[in-house]
């Protein structure tokens, strides 16, 4: 029978010497948790070298590295986060080695320090979404903090996480404060300090921006502390900036006086992009790129998406396709590369996902949401409960609410279960994708 390494074991069991095969378990270890399609015909390409304490990759053209980033670059963090020796990753393209980029390796027991790669400057404005815009520019530049805490509400893609870090570029690199892109990654912070330790930490810092927040809800243990926090950042005149794609109104499991001192801020919605926005990003794409698309198929884009997000998405794959297979598309090639992105981005509702569970698994409705214990439904619920999480979002105390009125323990040891056995059972995870694609149709 075979041994798998770990990265535990590759340090116990190679000498510090053997970068060599430091750096061929990493990328090993990368392409098992990619799409199969993107580890043979991307990663392959891409020359994985360990030394002096920097893993280095080199990418054969700025298209499929600008793809990794996008993509890919969280994972490969996730990864390298295993290796004590390893502080720094870096980022070059073979043709053009001039043209790379440091990223520091981010730790799990401190904030994240981004590089903002948004402005204000290239952030689409008009009428629709003015407001927020300003606002965003005002605590970016103000003294004191008149509106705390900013509470940027919208759905994905809208560009939220782009204001905040248009914030960060605007205050400059003097600036103290700390960043969390999502609470999972606050709550390991939390849980690795003592109380004390994670107050007096948390509370130096002159700005504190947190990406979407409604995850807190997971983490009930974390919000009695940040409303301790929040006080002391109140009390001190420090600003908060705070970003969600839930209402704060529907934050139903949350801690009242959390809840009450977010109610107590200024809360502004970011608007679906209308067309005059979509339509000047895309052109404003169009020429960055040198995509020449025609008025045809800009106007195609601007029907097809909703969100700056999946039209990042269309246009980095348009200029893949165009740079690697063929410059010249024809109308049937853009379409059929447009409409795979959009298919894929258009997510159920619960209520169809769970409906396509109990058609794939043939339990009732009422069975599903009830707290019966038959291994038959207890094993659909599951599977329910997991789709619903990862393609929705949606918050474990409100699973658990949804699906027999469950504590929230119940509905994240649900969740867990299927994740660890979809890592482990290939059949599994197509059968899952199988359900997913038929709540989509």
């Amino acid at each position: 029978m075979a041994t798998v390494l770990t990265a535990q074991d590759i340090h116990h069991e190679l000498p510090q010497a053997d970068s060599k095969a430091i750096a061929a378990h990493i990328k090993n270890t990368l392409c098992s948790k990619v799409e199969k399609q993107h580890a043979e015909q991307g990663l392959s390409s891409v020359s994985f070298d360990y030394a002096n304490g920097t893993l280095r990759l080199a990418f054969p053209h700025d298209i499929l590295k600008a793809w990794f980033l996008e993509n890919e670059a969280n994972t490969l963090t996730k990864i390298v986060q295993q290796y004590p020796t390893i502080t720094g990753i870096e980022y070059t393209v073979r043709s053009t080695l001039q043209t790379k980029s440091q990223l520091p390796l981010q730790k799990m027991v401190v904030p994240e320090k981004p590089m903002p790669r948004h402005t204000f400057s290239d952030f689409i404005t008009n009428a629709k979404n003015d407001f927020p815009f300003t606002l965003c520019q005002a605590v970016a530049n103000q003294n004191k903090p008149e509106f705390n805490p900013l509470v940027l509400y919208g759905k994905n893609g809208r560009g939220k996480t782009h204001l905040l870090e248009a914030i960060l570029e605007q205050m400059g690199a003097s600036a103290t404060y700390g960043f969390w892109s999502n609470i999972s990654r606050l709550h390991e912070f939390f849980i690795q300090h003592k109380r004390d330790s994670f107050f007096s930490v948390t509370s130096t810092y002159r700005f504190l921006f947190l990406d979407d927040f409604h995850e807190i809800i997971d983490f009930p243990d974390l919000q009695s502390e940040l409303v301790s926090l929040f006080d002391a950042f109140v009390a001190q005149q420090k600003q908060m900036v705070f970003s969600t794609s839930v209402p704060v109104n529907d934050f139903t499991d949350m801690l009242p006086q959390l809840k009450s001192r977010l109610l107590s801020g200024l809360i502004v919605s970011l608007k679906k992009p209308d067309i005059d926005i979509k339509l000047r990003f895309i052109q404003r794409e169009n020429k960055r790129r040198s995509l020449e698309l025609n008025e045809e198929q800009i106007f195609y884009l601007v029907r097809q998406f909703d969100d700056f997000r999946s039209l990042k998405g269309s246009l980095l794959k348009i200029a893949a396709y165009k740079q690697l297979v063929t410059s010249d598309l024809s109308r049937a090639q853009f379409k059929s590369i447009v409409s795979g992105i959009a298919n894929k981005n258009q997510v159920p509702e619960a209520e169809k996902i769970i409906k396509a569970v109990c058609d794939h698994y043939q339990v009732s409705l009422e069975d599903i949401r009830s707290s019966k214990r038959k291994k038959n439904i207890a094993g659909a619920r599951q599977v329910a409960i997991f789709l619903c999480r990862k393609h929705l979002g949606i918050s474990f105390p409100a699973l658990g609410s949804m699906f027999g009125n469950k504590d929230h323990t119940t509905a994240l040891y649900s969740f867990k279960k299927i994740e660890h056995r979809a890592k482990k059972e290939p059949e599994l995870k197509k059968e899952l994708a199988r359900i997913y694609a038929a709540a989509k149709n």
